[in-house]
């Protein structure tokens, strides 16, 4: 454990600067906007609704931008490896090859965007505690209940990070391919798979009338999204948001369980043990790549 430790480590020393900046910017252009934008244009009619929107929309968009840049980093992950003579480093630990690629792919696929997660969520707090301040003054922070807000806030939170290790399998499959294909075919691995994948759906489409290469995509990402949130809470109507917001946070832990609980059930299909078993195989391709360094 301790090895496995100092492997994760290794990944968080070596690109931990540019996660940390993927990670802040974000929250610095909402700042930049409530400081230096016409007021008027995102005058609320409760301070409650600025906070929640604020709070929602910086932790969405620092969470996304680095799930999305961790993913395209590890695509060429293995190739890195070759390049930067690291994989004399991997091959000199005293750990087996499965140890080394899984304490790789399990800091990029999952622990950062669980990090990215809590520190756009913090960073959130912050700008929208200046949001509600710049846009309806200070007193309006009296308006906003507090303790509605950051208990269901986390219980949100907590809710998402969930449904992270859940989407994070069901895209596993898609990231292990190009990560297979960069090891084995290096600078050209990803440009081939997609090119295949494109042509034989193309070809499949055109001759078969079969979609499947396309749907199962597309299955995958969206399934990826609905572990995060499944649904929409009862009652809700975006043209009247503002009325959720009245009484507090607008979702209540008891819809937030029944929600995870929805996303769980969605792994019962055989699009997922799909997905398990071609990670499975890429996962194997991979360590049979470096243990042929």
């Amino acid at each position: 454990m301790t090895t496995f430790k100092t492997l994760l480590l290794r990944e968080w020393m070596q690109h931990h600067r540019g996660w940390l900046a993927v990670m802040f910017v974000p929250p610095l252009l909402i700042l930049a906007v409530f400081l230096f934008s016409d007021k008027s244009h995102i005058h609320p009619h409760i301070p409650m609704a600025l906070m929640v929107a604020t709070i929602v929309a910086t932790t969405v968009l620092v969470f996304f931008v680095t799930w999305i840049v961790t993913f395209i980093q590890a695509s060429g992950l293995a190739r890195r490896d070759h390049q930067d003579r690291s994989i004399e480093f991997w091959l000199s630990l005293p750990v087996s090859n499965t140890t080394s690629v899984g304490a790789t792919l399990l800091m990029h696929v999952l622990l950062v965007p669980l990090m990215a997660l809590g520190v756009g969520y913090l960073c959130s707090l912050v700008v929208g505690l200046i949001g509600v301040t710049l846009t309806t003054g200070v007193t309006s922070l009296a308006d906003v209940p507090w303790t509605s807000t950051l208990l269901g806030s986390l219980a949100t939170l907590v809710r998402v990070a969930f449904g992270t290790v859940l989407g994070a399998l069901w895209v596993l499959p898609m990231l292990l391919l190009a990560m297979v294909a960069s090891a084995w075919l290096k600078r050209w691995g990803v440009p081939v798979l997609i090119a295949a994948l494109v042509a034989g759906h193309v070809a499949l489409s055109q001759v078969y009338g079969v979609t499947l290469i396309q749907d199962t995509a597309t299955e995958l990402f969206n399934n990826a999204m609905l572990s995060l949130i499944h649904g929409a809470p009862h009652g809700f109507n975006p043209k009247n948001a503002e009325e959720l917001f009245l009484n507090g946070w607008p979702v209540s832990p008891h819809w937030l369980v029944g929600d995870a609980m929805a996303s769980v059930g969605e792994l019962a299909s055989p699009l997922f043990l799909f997905a398990l078993v071609t990670s499975a195989v890429c996962f194997g391709l991979l360590v049979l790549r470096r243990s042929r360094a």
